[in-house]
């Protein structure tokens, strides 16, 4: 608490106010050639925890990157016998903050050990905390990243003319969902997300699934069926935290929500990446006929490259040598570059 005189009438009178939370700049650390910064913020109660490149307070000013994750419940930083995984999957574009935020409820650095085979926290019998399962919806992650938004355009070492969001997966939704919301965001990175939401991608995995031969059509249909089946139990309890493979009915039906409207209206430019083996492709393909002849966006398929940009082997299987995330986000950075102009 602090104190504060406040005029009363025609008296002076002392009154007690809560303190103002602040953020906290912790020690920052290093994971391979790079060196991040921790930060907290104080958020409903609770904090958010973010990792900064660099030592931000010590740099000069320049535009900031937010990355947002996909839907994973992973610690920002996770420590093994062999040193720290690499925080991105791709290299550090230098000329930018880049900036992530940690899922809610999930230690933001933990020992693999403590992990599941895939790095995901799940202690409670097999589940993430339930602080995780509480927050994990799309208004939340919202709101947290406007409050990211609202910690780093108070800093002197960032240009708030260049807030570039790129987000993946269900951090792509997330980052449509954001940018509609926060004029503040400059450009906007749409990365193998399905603007048509997590519901309808199940369905078409189990076609996708009968058309590749790994299930019977018969499967595939009493599969879906048993999708809408659920699908009409979340719609009738939709912030519910019962759990459904694994998430809340909160999780599913909010990131279930369609944002194609939000994407084909944004003020923002958009650049749309995608590999064309994807199963969000199919949706991406056809943003062309959709967004508006005003818009600034860009379509950048590539082809044969899955989710995460890998090439497939001949099995139809992710090869984890041969990656291309990095030249995913430097053809990104390099579009934001062209049309911001001098």
């Amino acid at each position: 608490m602090r104190l504060r005189l406040v005029l009363f009438g025609a008296m002076w009178v002392i009154v007690s106010v809560p303190s103002v939370a602040q953020h906290v700049f912790h020690v920052p650390i290093q994971v391979g050639q790079d060196i991040y910064t921790p930060v907290s913020l104080p958020q409903q109660g609770d904090s958010l925890h973010l990792l900064i490149t660099g030592a931000p307070q010590d740099s000069s000013r320049k535009g900031v990157m937010i990355f947002i994750q996909g839907s994973l419940p992973r610690p920002l930083v996770i420590r093994s016998e062999r040193g720290i995984y690499p925080v991105y999957p791709f290299s550090i574009p230098r000329e930018y903050h880049v900036v992530i935020l940690g899922k809610p409820g999930i230690p933001w650095e933990l020992d693999d050990k403590k992990l599941k085979s895939d790095l995901t926290f799940r202690p409670d019998s097999g589940f993430p905390p339930a602080t995780y399962q509480v927050h994990n919806h799309m208004e939340y992650y919202v709101e947290a990243y406007q409050a990211v938004i609202d910690f780093l355009i108070r800093q002197p070492w960032v240009d708030s003319r260049l807030l570039v969001v790129a987000g993946h997966s269900q951090g792509a939704r997330v980052a449509v969902r954001l940018a509609k919301r926060d004029s503040r965001i400059s450009h906007v990175g749409f990365l193998s997300g399905n603007p048509q939401g997590r519901i309808e991608e199940l369905i078409r995995r189990e076609r996708i699934a009968a058309s590749h031969g790994n299930q019977s059509a018969a499967v595939a249909q009493q599969h879906i069926e048993e999708i809408y089946q659920q699908w009409s139990l979340m719609q009738q309890s939709p912030t519910s935290q019962a759990t459904w493979r694994g998430d809340t009915y909160h999780a599913w039906t909010s990131f279930s929500e369609p944002v194609l409207e939000d994407l084909i209206s944004l003020d923002q430019p958009v650049w749309v990446g995608y590999g064309t083996a994807d199963v969000t492709a199919a949706h991406c393909d056809v943003l062309p006929l959709r967004m508006q002849i005003s818009q600034a966006w860009k379509l950048a398929p590539y082809p044969g490259l899955d989710h995460n940009f890998f090439e497939l082997n001949e099995n139809g299987l992710p090869n984890y040598e041969r990656g291309h995330w990095h030249t995913v986000i430097t053809d990104f950075l390099a579009w934001v570059e062209e049309i911001s102009g001098p």
